[in-house]
């Protein structure tokens, strides 16, 4: 019985079991790839029931089985120039001074 688990920081959390190491290996392989699309830096432990048998990082990645589909849509974006910056200031334009405080004199003086 093989397990495999996901060190992210402090934290170790078991992502499958597996009765075959290939069918482990090629889960940690496919996790590995999703990590480098998302820009995460996690470590893949394969135990072979209480014992490590090997780490996974994303050197461990072999060139023939790297996603290039990926890559090509990454190198689309680079060229585009527009970055998103959200501000969490208002900028809309205004006409005239706004109050922000409601005056209730104001208010009497106009029914009158």
């Amino acid at each position: 019985m093989f397990v495999v688990t996901k060190r992210f920081g402090r934290n170790e959390t078991r992502v499958g079991d597996f009765r075959v190491e290939q069918d482990a290996i090629n889960a940690i392989i496919e996790k590995l790839k999703e990590d480098r699309h998302f820009k995460l830096m996690a470590t893949y432990c394969l135990y072979e029931g209480a014992d490590l048998l090997k780490e996974y990082t994303q050197q461990d990645i072999p060139a023939s089985v790297e996603d290039h589909s990926g890559a090509d849509a990454a190198g689309s974006q680079k060229g585009s120039g527009k970055t998103f910056a959200p501000t969490p200031f208002n900028t809309t334009p205004r006409i005239g001074p706004q109050s922000w405080i409601k005056d209730d004199d104001t208010n009497e003086d106009k029914e009158k």
